[in-house]
């Protein structure tokens, strides 16, 4: 009856292990700003090369309300580390809340900041 227990627990345990490292896996979402006419978004790839999907949704803030503004997107290949995509979008001076998200490899990551555009 023992024996017939150990590859239970051996498989409870790897299931608890992979779990735990599932929210390790995906890409972090860094510093987001905007120049050149471009939401610039920092990316940590913690593993190895991948091919992603960069998406902003952009909200323009004026007063207590935002409105959507614009969505843009590119396509882009991370290496393991820490880098910067541009995602070409058109704003003009004011407070906006932008919304990426990161597709790719099976994963989703996402992230919300506020940015300053010129002087509101």
């Amino acid at each position: 009856m023992m024996r017939s227990a150990v590859p239970v627990l051996a498989g409870m345990l790897a299931v608890s292990v992979l779990l735990s490292s599932a929210g390790c896996l995906g890409t972090g979402i860094g510093d987001i700003s905007y120049a050149n006419r471009s939401i610039l978004v920092g990316l940590d790839q913690p593993g190895g090369p991948a091919d992603v999907y960069v998406q902003a949704t952009i909200y323009r803030i004026t007063g207590y309300e935002q409105q959507e503004y614009a969505v843009a997107g590119v396509p882009a290949r991370l290496g393991a580390g820490a880098s910067s995509i541009a995602v070409p979008v058109d704003l003009v001076p004011g407070r906006y809340k932008v919304f990426v998200y990161v597709l790719g490899n099976g994963n989703r990551s996402a992230g919300i900041r506020d940015i300053v555009v010129g002087s509101p």
